[in-house]
This record gives C-alpha cells, sequence and structure tokens, in this order.
C-alpha cells in the first residue's frame, strides 16, 4: 500500500481532473504553440492541405484554444481535439463553445456559422481515426503524460495524409532536474545493446531510411533553462513508423509522485517511459 501510494497508484481515475477553467497548460492557443515552432509554419499547412475537409488533430487539447485560434483563420477546419478524460471545463463538444466566448475568439453570433472541434477522451498512444486521413497532427503539452510514447509517434505517422505534417512537443529538460532526468528526452529513455540512445538518433535512422521525420530543440530559456524537445513529421513515403521498442515496466514510473513537498521544482510532471529496442540488436 505504501508503495502504491508513493507513486500515485491509489489515486481515484479522476485525480487531477478537477481542474477549472484559465488552467496555463489547458488554454495555451497558437501564439504559445508558435514559440515551439516556427510562426507561421501551422497555417501554411493548412492552406497546402489537400484534404477535403482538411482536417487537424490536438493531443492534448485542453480547454480548445489552439484549435478555436485555427477556426478563425480556417472556418471550415475539421478540427479534433483529444484529451486523457474530462474535466469540469471540457466535458465534450459543448464546452469548445464556452472556451469560445471565455477566450474571446469568437462572438455569439459568429458561433453560429462555426462547426465546433469534436472532443474526445482517451489514450493518445491510439489515434482513433483512418490511415491517411489527417492534414495535421500538434501537440504542445500533452505527450510527456502519455506511457507509450513510441506508439504514439508510430500512430501520429499513420493517420497523417501524404504530405501531412506533425508539430509535437516531445518532452522538456531543465538543467536544475536530478541527474536520472539530464538527459535530452527525460522522460522518454531508450536502451539498446545495455547502453542508451537519443531519440534523436532513433528518428534520423528513420530519416536515412527514407522517413521524413526529424529531431529538433528549442534554445534555452532565460528564466530556468529549459530546452524542448520537439519531433517534425513531413509524411512523404507509404511506409509505417516502425520505432521496435519495448517498454521496461519495471524502470518507467510516473514523476509527480517524486516532486518535493516544499518549494517550486518544474521537473517532477508527465511519465518517465524507458523502453529497450526490439530484434537483434536488444538481445
Amino acid at each position: 500500500m505504501k508503495l502504491r501510494r508513493l507513486f500515485g497508484l491509489d489515486r481515484p481515475r479522476g485525480w487531477g481532473a478537477g481542474k477549472k477553467a484559465g488552467t496555463f497548460s489547458r488554454r495555451r492557443g497558437l501564439a504559445e504553440f508558435e514559440r515551439l515552432f516556427p510562426p507561421g509554419l501551422v497555417e501554411e499547412t493548412l492552406r497546402d492541405a489537400t484534404g477535403d475537409p482538411v482536417r487537424v488533430v490536438e493531443i492534448g487539447c485542453g480547454e480548445g484554444k489552439l484549435l478555436l485560434d485555427l477556426l478563425k483563420r480556417f472556418p471550415r477546419l475539421e478540427a479534433h481535439g483529444i484529451n486523457l478524460r474530462p474535466w469540469p471545463a471540457m466535458t465534450g463538444r459543448d464546452s469548445f463553445r464556452d472556451a469560445a466566448l471565455r477566450y474571446g475568439v469568437f462572438t455569439r453570433d459568429q458561433l453560429e456559422s462555426i462547426e465546433l472541434p469534436h472532443a474526445w477522451f482517451h489514450d493518445a498512444e491510439e489515434l482513433r481515426f483512418d490511415d491517411a486521413s489527417v492534414d495535421l497532427v500538434v501537440s504542445q503539452v500533452a505527450i510527456p503524460y502519455v506511457r507509450r510514447k513510441d506508439r504514439l509517434l508510430e500512430e501520429t505517422w499513420r493517420v497523417l495524409r501524404p504530405g501531412g505534417r506533425a508539430l509535437l512537443h516531445l518532452d522538456t529538460r531543465a538543467p536544475a532536474a536530478p541527474d536520472f532526468l539530464r538527459v535530452p528526452t527525460p522522460r522518454f529513455v531508450v536502451y539498446r545493446d545495455g547502453a542508451r540512445v537519443d531519440v534523436e538518433t532513433l528518428l534520423a535512422e528513420r530519416r536515412d531510411a527514407g522517413l521524413d521525420v526529424r529531431y529538433e530543440e528549442t534554445a534555452p530559456e532565460e528564466k530556468h533553462g529549459r530546452v524542448r524537445a520537439l519531433v517534425r513529421f513531413e509524411k512523404n513515403v507509404d511506409l509505417p513508423l516502425a520505432l521496435g521498442l519495448t517498454l521496461d515496466e519495471s524502470s518507467s514510473i510516473p514523476l509527480h509522485p517524486l516532486k518535493p513537498k516544499s518549494g517550486p521544482n518544474p521537473t517532477f510532471f508527465g511519465h518517465r517511459s524507458v523502453f529497450v529496442e526490439s530484434g537483434d540488436r536488444a538481445r
């Protein structure tokens, strides 16, 4: 029982779901997203998209501010937002209407001619869309919390249409982190033949095989020195993104229960997912 309490396993399923509207991590819009990726890249992707209708999916959409910002610019967009579970500020599709008014994205009259985003509640390691059916996948907060990050990346590539893009905030690292989190992607750790291999290396190998997948990093922020690890996909070939990873259950843990009881520390969030590479090189 003590171990379950230590790692947060005895919390009810709805734990953390009672947050009210306005929580920063759940109300980030296009302006915050463009601090990670080049300004204008999202709009360029949607302008050039060939889907009918053009479809965008946000993994971890929170209150839906980013999707609403995009609908403001592209009113015919088919938008989908995924969250793990509902909470008072996001219970379903009607919650997007409330958010649009709360943040001044649309007036009540304007909302009459807008198709609200679709709301889905499930783990993002599975994307419930057909192959090659999405023009743009974005995520700016959620992936560090996903346990099977490998499957999320594989699924994202699968659902992209030819020429479609994915712009994903994969992880964050901080110089003040404890030693076991001082790696480029502290919540996505991979071992090959007993030695750690960077996610950047894994994606570079897939890129060498012909898939347009790449790893990038932001410059350290001034205040805390945090660096964001980013992943960018552009679907250029009809081949699967097969990472070939197996989750090491004994080494993977949620980080929030390790957070000190006093003092600010932005390090202990998300789920530290540790993988070993499958296949000949892992044996």
